[in-house]
């Protein structure tokens, strides 16, 4: 299995993204923590998904690989990444951030 298929990349951009943002750092040890094992369940999910649909559909696989999966991982990511910055990211949650809308 490629990097690409077992989810490195996808920790990776998790990850780089949390870092990257302001939060305190036990939000982002959480957050980080958290996150990597959702993305390990939801990679997990794809891949026993995939298995089963070239057991029992393949022709139907490649289609699946290549779009419905990457669509669903990356909208988990998002998502993810979403609760971070509204409900943890320290700049976008303080008095001052209000004050310069």
């Amino acid at each position: 299995m490629v990097p690409a298929c077992n989810g490195q990349v996808l920790y990776a951009l998790y990850i780089g993204f949390i870092l990257a943002t302001p939060g305190l750092t036990k939000h982002k040890i959480a957050a980080i923590s958290l996150g990597s094992i959702s993305i390990f369940v939801v990679n997990s999910l794809r891949v026993i998904a995939l298995c089963l649909i070239k057991v029992n559909a393949p022709q139907y696989l490649a289609f699946n690989h290549k779009y419905t999966f990457t669509v669903v991982v990356y909208s988990c990511i998002f998502a993810m990444w979403m609760l971070w910055i509204k409900y943890f990211a320290t700049a976008y949650n303080s008095p001052d951030a209000e004050s310069t809308k």
